[in-house]
């Protein structure tokens, strides 16, 4: 889905009036208008992601045009940290741990309901609520939603098949899809994108190298 973008214009452009109303969106490149990439103010956090700063104007948001920013006078580092910092104080919604009755059961963690969900994935340090030791598998597929993984032990492939069918279902149910795609946050912070490839009626994964050393690390971890 494109988004809907909404001229600032009528909007007081002092940052002291906006500053309380920063925020982030996750866009995939198809999903921006045609624009040069030098007009809005964004940056790529995460791969295939574009994370754009808006403003957040309640029914929607508007991204901040490069002029507007520089007339404010900060750094764009400053912006979408306070952008960030908006979005972990004003967020309503809670992680909920959740469980599908595969074999063995598939535990998750969602956070649902919150047009921002996904950009929490962006915060600093703990943004996930529980950290894997072999990291996350993370997904993003709209707005409003946001599902992780901790990776402790193996990873069977229907508990796999399962997140990547949650996210492609979120993905294609919309409003405001992302990606269907899933990340891999290695224990270190950074993340590998794991694209979700269709084959038919089913959806595959193509992991990253990271990904597949980390899965081989984990099976050489279990109990003989």
């Amino acid at each position: 889905m494109r988004p809907e973008f909404h001229s600032p214009s009528s909007q007081p452009t002092g940052f002291a009036d906006h500053a309380d109303r920063l925020v982030v969106r996750l866009y995939p490149p198809r999903g921006l208008p045609d624009i040069p990439d030098d007009h809005f103010v964004h940056r790529a956090d995460l791969p295939e992601l574009v994370t754009m700063l808006a403003i957040d104007l309640g029914p929607s948001v508007t991204p901040v045009p490069k002029t507007v920013a520089d007339a404010w006078g900060m750094p764009a580092a400053d912006l979408f940290d306070r952008a960030l910092a908006n979005i972990a104080r004003a967020s309503r919604v809670r992680w909920t741990k959740m469980s599908v009755p595969t074999r063995p059961p598939f535990t998750f963690d969602l956070l649902h309901g919150d047009g921002h969900a996904a950009a929490h994935a962006l915060r600093a340090g703990r943004s996930l609520p529980r950290i894997g030791k072999h990291g996350n598998l993370v997904a993003m597929p709209a707005c409003n939603v946001l599902l992780s993984t901790a990776l402790d032990g193996a990873f069977t492939g229907p508990e796999l098949e399962t997140l990547l069918d949650m996210a492609r279902g979120r993905f294609e149910a919309g409003p405001d899809s992302i990606t269907p795609n899933l990340y891999w946050r290695s224990p270190a912070g950074q993340w590998e994108v794991q694209l979700a490839v269709r084959d038919g009626e089913r959806t595959r994964l193509a992991p990253s190298d990271g990904f597949v050393e980390c899965l081989v690390r984990m099976h050489r971890a279990q109990p003989r």
